[in-house]
């Protein structure tokens, strides 16, 4: 049954946005306080479109409207039958907004998967789905499960037509639609399935941030996290202004903003030599000793190691010497860069040469940080 595009009476809740084509903004969507239900106006057959004036709303019908209007009417007409049948009527919908915006972190989080999603062709569509029991994968049931959908799988999942979906006309560089899919306990007297259109808040560069931080924090092996650092290491090196600006403020960036990052090489233990020279990631410093940091190892383990025991590899920007080398035995005491840590090794970095601008990758017991750079 058809149910995106249902439009009722406008609600005057303050942070409802409002789907409304202006002459100005191209059918940008806007803040409802922006437009009182009073200065509103939408045509007479389907009454679902809503515009901010009589010249955009003539506008819309010349170009698109006049051929939809007469299949939207029909649509409101089953839609609203259908859920007055059902005990789900369309006047209930702003409890779905609500909802979405009182369970922390779920509006973040379907505004970063869009980000992910984005594209130069259309608008990301993010599913936001609830069952009514515990899912397969044991969270309870009403937990929010986030899907990134096209235009035509959300269009197939309410079983509309075309003639719905173009009320969201919309700007793909800034604008999202979430898709509601709602079978969680209290959800009984919504409507099951409608949508929002949203815009991003922040600058695409604080994005970009925000996303990376996402896959540093979901990453669930050793070296997924090794890599989604490295990626958070390499977006930081490309974006130093906005770097100097988050360090100033409190952010959840933590340590990954400061110059040496997170990646780091264990060196000089006399008790577990065995770790030397082998890789790990900063997780914090040791509540019980401010010279000790607590750092995750390849194998799993968090160990405790002493700041002068971890050395923080400053991807992009370390200089280091080289020494130990036997095949290439030539370069030993040379100088360069360690770049990143070489795809798929977690023993290996890849080094840019000073001289010849020549990138080899080196193992981490071939090479130690310049005296200089170890200084600061």
């Amino acid at each position: 049954m058809r149910r995106e595009a249902r439009r009722g009476p406008a609600d005057s809740h303050p942070d409802r946005t409002s789907h409304i084509t202006t002459s100005n903004t191209s059918s940008t969507p806007l803040p409802r306080s922006f437009h009182p239900d009073s200065l509103l106006t939408h045509p007479s057959g389907c009454k679902m479109a809503m515009y901010c004036s009589t010249q955009c709303q003539a506008s819309h019908w010349a170009s698109s409207h006049k051929a939809a209007c007469q299949e939207l009417k029909e649509t409101r007409k089953c839609t609203n039958a259908l859920d007055k049948a059902e005990g789900r009527p369309l006047r209930n919908r702003h409890f779905i907004g609500d909802w979405f915006r009182q369970i922390p972190g779920l509006n973040f989080n379907v505004a970063l998967l869009a980000w992910k999603h984005r594209s130069t062709e259309e608008c990301p569509y993010i599913l936001v789905q609830t069952f009514k029991h515990v899912s397969s994968s044991g969270a309870p049931a009403g937990t929010p499960h986030l899907t990134a959908l096209t235009r035509d799988q959300w269009k197939q999942l309410i079983g509309g037509g075309e003639s719905e979906m173009e009320i969201y006309e919309t700007d793909v560089e800034s604008s999202y639609i979430v898709c509601f899919d709602l079978e969680n306990p209290g959800s009984e007297t919504w409507p099951r399935r409608m949508s929002l259109c949203m815009q991003h808040s922040m600058t695409a560069d604080r994005m970009d941030f925000e996303v990376h931080l996402k896959e540093c924090t979901d990453a669930k092996s050793f070296p997924e996290k090794i890599v989604a650092e490295a990626a958070f290491q390499e977006l930081k090196l490309a974006h130093p202004l906005l770097v100097s600006s988050l360090v100033k403020i409190p952010t959840h960036f933590g340590h990954r903003l400061s110059a040496g990052g997170v990646i780091g090489c264990v060196r000089g233990l006399r008790g577990a030599s065995h770790l030397n020279d082998t890789i790990g990631l900063f997780i914090s410093k040791d509540p019980n000793n401010p010279k000790r940091s607590a750092v995750e190892l390849a194998d799993g383990q968090v160990r405790s190691v002493s700041d002068t025991n971890f050395d923080l590899l400053r991807i992009g920007t370390g200089r280091v010497d080289l020494h130990g080398l036997t095949g290439a035995a030539h370069l030993n005491g040379k100088r360069g860069t360690l770049l990143r840590v070489k795809p798929g090794s977690l023993e290996r970095v890849v080094i840019r040469m000073d001289v010849s601008g020549e990138e080899m990758a080196v193992k981490f017991a071939n090479f130690k940080r310049c005296v200089e750079d170890a200084q600061t």
